[in-house]
């Protein structure tokens, strides 16, 4: 029995030149392998998407990324470890951290500040009758 390995290469696009230098063209420019990401119904492995993250030049690769991974339901989901350890760095470098302003005197209303054996714990206040 004989086993024969074939390796397809993703062919560039039509128009795009075969050079080895990019040429910047603004924000919003993206090397044909990240606008490829787009428009393939394979999804490329988390190793591969993360190494494509860190070569990534611009804003709109980086999306390009996010895309794919949403396009193919992996994106932000716990199962698929890769995947969602990218979509966190992802995230992270898209959009920066999540905060929110707490108002602290709603909080003092709404909670009892106790101090426990692991620390500080807020614990909701009971309602009055």
């Amino acid at each position: 029995m004989y086993l024969l390995l074939v390796h397809i290469p993703i062919s560039r696009p039509r128009g795009i030149p075969s050079g080895t230098k990019d040429i910047k063209k603004g924000e919003n420019y993206m090397r044909w392998q990240y606008n490829h990401l787009n428009t393939t119904s394979y999804l490329h492995p988390s190793k591969e998407l993360r190494s494509m993250y860190n070569e990534s030049r611009s804003r709109a690769e980086t999306e390009s990324i996010l895309t794919h991974m949403k396009n193919h339901e992996v994106y932000d989901r716990k199962e698929y470890k890769g995947y969602f350890s990218l979509s966190q760095v992802l995230e992270e470098d898209l959009y920066g951290e999540e905060e929110d302003v707490l108002n602290w005197e709603i909080l003092m209303d709404c909670y009892d500040v106790v101090l426990t054996r692991k620390g500080i714990a807020f614990r909701e206040k009971e309602e009055e009758e």
